[in-house]
């Protein structure tokens, strides 16, 4: 197959076809691996993060090295080739479409533990809290968590991540209201294991169960 060419109309040059060159070639190829990746390190980072940070860090760099690449493609042959923006705007969506993606948090694939709020005195709302781990610190350090209030039929819905060594959550029913809160423990400039709340919500049962 010959190279497409095109003929500039402002000084009568031709033009090549930008599918035809490196860069593009170079800006497609980097995406997919980009998107691939996060794939797969959303899927397995809880367990395997030790292996995917040395990957993604690799796949990174040589991402960032074609993205800087594209752009000066594009001021070197703004007139060579036709449409040269397009190995960037490949970048530009993979860049996108991954800062769009569901945070880590929201992985359910490694399964905890299920508590029920009926234990507590003053619930008679049998709703739960479903704990799922993101990440597995292992030998290295403690667990994150995150939780999630449901019913296990109607609704399911995220409350937040919480380090098992320095964080915990506090779910309580009170009548037709759920409060949650995300305590700090750890020190953080102030008094040893001074509990402090950094977050808190309150939910109505009878909202959350339309």
């Amino acid at each position: 197959m010959f190279d497409k060419t095109f003929l500039n109309k402002d000084n009568n040059q031709l033009m090549h076809n930008v599918t035809k060159s490196r860069s593009f070639k170079w800006s497609v190829t980097t995406t997919l691996i980009a998107i691939i990746a996060w794939m797969l390190t959303w899927r397995f980072y809880a367990m395997w993060w030790f292996i995917l940070a040395f990957i993604d860090l690799a796949i990174f760099v040589l991402f960032i090295s074609v993205f800087f690449g594209s752009i000066i493609f594009l001021m070197k042959n703004i007139k060579k080739f036709t449409k040269p923006f397009i190995p960037l705007c490949i970048n530009t969506t993979a860049i996108i479409v991954i800062i769009c993606a569901p945070s880590i948090n929201l992985n359910k694939n490694y399964y905890k533990s299920t508590t029920d709020l009926y234990d507590q005195k003053e619930c008679a709302c049998h709703l739960y809290i479903e704990t799922y781990c993101v990440y597995g610190g292992g030998a290295w350090g403690s667990d994150v968590d995150s939780h999630y209030l449901t019913d296990s039929t109607n609704f399911r819905i995220y409350l937040g991540a919480a380090d098992e060594e320095g964080e915990r959550i506090s779910v309580k029913c009170k009548g037709d209201c759920i409060d949650y809160k995300k305590i700090i423990t750890a020190n953080l400039g102030r008094e040893w294991n001074q509990p402090k709340t950094i977050e808190q919500k309150r939910y109505s049962i009878k909202d959350l169960k339309k």
